[in-house]
C-alpha cells in the first residue's frame, strides 16, 4: 500500500514541478526556483523520515518521468500551437 502512495505522490510532485516552472513569472524566477527547491527537500526529508529508501526511491523515480512526461507533452502542444 505505501509503495502505491509512493508512485502516486511521485506522480503527482513531477506534474505540479513542470506547472509551477512553466508557468511562473518572469519576475522573480530565484524565488520561484528556491521555493520549489524548498518544497521537494521538504517532502524529501518527509518521505525519508516516514518510510524507508526504496519508497523514496519509487517516489523519486516516479516524480523524475511524470516531469519528463508533462514536460514532453506540454513542448508538444506549444510546438503545434505555433506551428498553426
Amino acid at each position: 500500500m505505501t509503495l502505491t502512495g509512493s508512485v502516486g505522490m511521485g506522480l503527482v510532485w513531477g506534474w505540479l514541478l513542470v506547472l509551477i516552472w512553466r508557468d511562473v513569472p518572469g519576475k522573480r524566477p530565484l524565488r520561484h526556483f528556491l521555493a520549489s527547491l524548498l518544497a521537494t527537500v521538504l517532502i524529501t526529508a518527509l518521505f525519508i523520515w516516514l518510510t524507508d529508501w526504496i519508497h523514496w526511491l519509487v517516489f523519486a523515480g516516479t516524480a523524475v518521468f511524470a516531469f519528463m512526461l508533462h514536460l514532453a507533452w506540454r513542448t508538444r502542444l506549444r510546438n503545434e500551437a505555433e506551428r498553426i
